[in-house]
């Protein structure tokens, strides 16, 4: 019942975040009208109980750029082209910030347990639970909180699965991929008893607009999140 719980709680508080119009990685949460169309998570009672508290509570990671502002925002367009047109003129991708502390960016939470017992700051106790691993990752972009054409408020876009396709632990790294019907996303990082961090990766099997290819593997930047909120520790 408590891990039901927490991870209700990580994706309500996800789903909130977006439509509450905060620019500051802490109020973000409900994916707008138009852009949630991969935020399949909240579907499933299971994957609301999860998501939302996370492993530790409030520990929200981001998503940086690897190279330059342009290539991200490319890569950016390029991921969200699997479920809408990132260059229409009337529901596109606004500018997606690829540096850490600005009003835009990608943030992400998770709440990942592993098979047998708790990460206790030293090594990883096991193979991850996939059935057990749950992820949110919200684009805030600059369209984000303002007004459409039809008086509704601008959500932000978001992705979030409750369980996770594929997982694999060595030692202290970890790959985590997470599946839906438009493609794949999975993080490859190194953990300790402060972050996790590494690099996410995305691979589209659909594309709203065909200057975006499909079926390549595209790193979508570097990331971090703070260990004890993504994973569950002692």
């Amino acid at each position: 019942m408590k891990t039901a719980i927490k991870f209700l709680t990580l994706i309500v508080f996800a789903m909130t975040m977006i439509s509450c119009g905060g620019k500051d990685g802490k109020d973000r949460g409900r994916v707008g009208s138009g852009r949630d169309g991969r935020d399949r998570a909240r579907d499933d009672d299971n994957s609301f109980s999860r998501l939302n508290n996370g492993s530790g509570g409030d520990g929200w990671g981001q998503v940086y750029a690897d190279g330059g502002q342009d290539e991200f925002q490319a890569k950016v367009m390029w991921f969200t082209s699997s479920n809408m047109d990132p260059l229409s003129s009337t529901q596109g991708m606004g500018y997606v910030s690829g540096n850490l502390s600005d009003s835009t960016g990608i943030w992400i939470a998770g709440d990942v347990e592993f098979e047998r017992g708790r990460f206790d700051g030293d090594t990883a106790p096991s193979e991850i639970d996939e059935d057990k691993a749950a992820f949110a990752m919200i684009i805030w972009d600059s369209y984000a909180s303002e007004t459409d054409s039809s008086g509704q408020e601008i959500g932000g876009y978001g992705f979030s699965q409750g369980k996770a396709y594929y997982s694999m632990v060595e030692g202290n790294r970890a790959i985590i991929e997470w599946k839906d019907s438009a493609g794949h996303v999975w993080l490859d990082g190194v953990f300790n008893r402060d972050y996790f961090e590494g690099y996410i990766y995305f691979y589209n099997l659909r594309s709203q607009n065909t200057q975006f290819a499909t079926e390549q593997v595209v790193r979508l930047g570097q990331f971090y999140v703070p260990t004890c909120s993504f994973f569950r520790c002692n």
